[in-house]
C-alpha cells in the first residue's frame, strides 16, 4: 500500500517540517524581497543563514517556547503554522521553493510592498494572493488520486500520494461536500462524448503565450481555466478534451451566478486551451451559441461599469493624500492616469524616458503598449499643468536612477522596480474612503475609473466622438459608447 498524507487542510507540522527540509535554502525572488524591506537574511538582528533555516527553527518544538520564546499552546495544524507567520520574505520562500508560478508570486510580492511597514500587514498581503490549500498541493507535489480498495481503507476517507522519502501514513475525516445546487444530467451521447484524459497539462503549454500576450491577459486565462477544471472534476466529466455537450452545461451552469461578460471570456479561454493543446476545438458549435444567447438574456441586468473619477472627485481624492513622498507619488498617479485616459497597466508601464516637459509647463508623453495596441505602435497624449506639477515633485524626489515612473515606496524609500496594477485599483479606492465618500460609492470606484471618469468629463465638456477616441486611444466606437451611455449626462442641461 502506498503511502499516504493528510489532504492540505489537515497537514500536520511534523509534515510539513520534513517537506521544509527537502527544498531548496534560496530562492531569488525571495532575496529581492527581503532587499525591498530590508528584512530577513543580512538584515537587522535575523540570526538565521536562510528562509529554510528560519522556517526549521520556527517550526522546532512548535508547543514549547522554541527559539521564538512563544507562549505553549497547541497547534497541530501546518495551515494554522501557516496562517500566523508575520514575516513576509518567510512565506515567498515557501512558495517560490514548492514551484509555485512566478507570475502568482510577482502579484504577492506587489502586495506586500504597497501594505504598508508592519510584518503582520505585509504577511497578510502575500496570504491573500498565495493561500494555503495551492501552495500545500505545490509543496507536497502530490496529485488527487482515486480512494483506495475497501479493504485498505473506507472510500473518500483519504487522498493518496506519490511516495516520499520518509514514509508518513495519516488518515483524515471524511470530506463532506457543500451543498450545491442539482444540475441536469449530462446527456449520455456515446458518439460525441469525449474520453477522459489524464493529466492534460494546460498550464505547461499556457507558457507559449509568454511574450506573445500580456501579463494580466494569461492570468486571465490561468483563472478561468482553473475554473472550468474544477467544474469538471466535480461532475466527473473531461475537462480537455471537451465535448459540445460539457461546455453548454458549463456556461449555462455558470450564468447563475456571473456575468455573461465572464462567462463568455471563460469560453474563450477555453478555446484557447485546446488549440494550445491540439485537440478538435468544440467552442463554435450552434449550441454553445444558443447557451451563451441563454445567459444574455436571463442576466437582464444593465451591466456594472466603475464609477467615472470626474474632475470633482479627482481634486477631492488629491486633496486628501499625504506631504509625504508616497502621498506625492499617490497625487502625480491620479492626475496623470486621469489626463491620459489610462488603463492600469498603461499607467504603471511608463518609464522616464516616456515623458516629455514642455516650454507651456505640460507634457508630452509616449503611451508605448496598451490592450488595444499589443505591437508597441504607442500613442502620444499631453497632460494638464496640474499633472506636471505634481508629476515634477515626486520625480524629483525619486530621482534619474530609477527608471520606472511610478515605483513603490518603503519607509520613505523609493523601491527600484515598478508598481502592480492592484497598487492603482487600492490607490482609487483608499483615496475615496480617505475623502469621506460613503462606503456602497467606495466599493463602485476601481483603478478603471480614471478612464472612464476623464471620458465623461470630456463628453459634458463638448468633445465629439473622434476627440474622445484620440484622446483615450479607443479603436471601437461601441466600447467608447458604453463608457459614455453611463455618463448620465443631461443634454438638456
Amino acid at each position: 500500500m502506498r503511502n499516504r498524507i493528510p489532504s492540505p487542510q489537515h497537514m500536520e507540522i511534523e509534515t510539513l517540517s520534513k517537506l521544509i527540509d527537502k527544498l531548496p535554502a534560496d530562492g531569488p525572488l525571495t532575496k529581492e524581497l527581503e532587499a525591498a524591506l530590508q528584512v530577513g537574511v543580512g538584515y537587522g538582528t535575523a540570526a538565521y543563514v536562510s528562509q529554510r533555516a528560519h522556517w526549521q527553527g520556527w517550526l522546532a518544538n512548535y508547543n514549547a517556547p522554541g527559539a521564538y520564546n512563544r507562549k505553549n499552546i497547541t497547534i497541530r495544524s501546518a495551515r494554522m503554522v501557516y496562517q500566523r507567520i508575520n514575516c513576509a520574505p518567510m512565506l515567498c520562500w515557501l512558495a517560490e521553493a514548492s514551484g509555485f508560478e512566478r507570475e502568482v508570486l510577482r502579484a504577492a510580492f506587489d502586495e506586500v510592498l504597497g501594505a504598508g511597514d508592519h510584518g503582520s500587514s505585509q504577511a497578510a498581503a502575500f496570504r491573500r494572493v498565495v493561500t494555503w490549500e495551492p501552495l500545500a498541493v505545490k509543496l507536497v507535489g502530490f496529485e488527487m488520486l482515486e480512494p483506495a480498495s475497501d479493504s485498505e481503507v473506507a472510500p473518500d476517507e483519504i487522498v493518496e500520494a506519490v511516495q516520499l522519502e520518509e514514509p508518513v501514513s495519516l488518515v483524515v475525516p471524511r470530506r463532506v461536500r457543500p451543498n450545491r445546487p442539482k444540475l441536469a444530467p449530462l446527456p449520455a451521447k456515446a458518439a460525441t462524448q469525449a474520453p477522459k484524459t489524464a493529466n492534460t497539462d494546460w498550464r505547461e503549454e499556457f507558457h507559449r503565450l509568454e511574450g506573445a500576450y500580456s501579463a494580466s491577459t494569461i492570468r486571465g486565462y490561468f483563472a478561468d481555466l482553473d475554473a472550468f477544471e474544477k467544474w469538471c472534476t466535480w461532475m466527473e466529466v473531461s475537462a480537455f478534451p471537451s465535448d459540445v455537450e460539457t461546455i453548454c452545461q458549463f456556461i449555462e451552469d455558470q450564468g447563475k451566478d456571473k456575468a455573461p461578460s465572464t462567462v463568455k471570456r471563460r469560453l474563450y479561454a477555453i478555446r484557447k486551451a485546446h488549440r494550445l493543446l491540439g485537440l478538435d476545438d468544440p467552442t463554435y458549435h450552434e449550441d454553445i451559441d444558443l447557451s451563451i444567447r441563454r445567459v444574455k438574456r436571463a442576466s437582464g441586468v444593465r451591466p456594472r461599469q466603475a464609477k467615472g473619477m470626474t474632475k470633482e472627485h479627482l481634486e477631492a481624492f488629491i486633496a486628501v493624500q499625504d506631504d509625504f513622498p508616497m502621498g506625492w507619488r499617490n497625487a502625480a498617479m491620479l492626475s496623470l492616469g486621469y489626463d491620459l485616459l489610462a488603463r492600469r497597466s498603461e499607467l504603471i508601464a511608463l518609464r522616464d524616458k516616456d515623458v516629455t516637459w514642455l516650454e507651456d509647463g505640460t507634457l508630452r508623453v509616449l503611451i508605448r503598449l496598451s490592450k488595444s495596441d499589443p505591437f508597441g505602435q504607442g500613442r502620444v497624449a499631453y497632460t494638464s499643468k496640474r499633472s506636471a506639477e505634481l508629476l515634477r515633485r515626486w520625480v524629483d524626489y525619486k530621482g534619474s536612477e530609477i527608471q520606472y515612473l511610478f515605483c513603490p515606496v518603503y519607509h520613505n524609500r523609493p523601491v527600484d522596480r515598478g508598481v502592480g496594477t492592484d497598487v492603482v485599483k487600492q490607490l482609487v479606492k483608499a483615496a475615496a474612503s480617505l475623502a469621506g465618500y460613503p462606503d456602497d460609492e467606495v466599493r463602485r470606484f476601481t483603478g478603471h475609473s480614471m478612464r472612464v471618469g476623464a471620458a465623461q468629463d470630456l463628453l459634458k465638456a463638448g468633445n465629439d466622438m473622434a476627440s474622445i477616441m484620440r484622446a483615450g486611444g479607443w479603436k471601437s466606437v461601441s466600447v467608447v459608447a458604453r463608457y459614455l451611455e453611463m455618463a448620465e449626462h443631461n443634454v438638456w442641461q
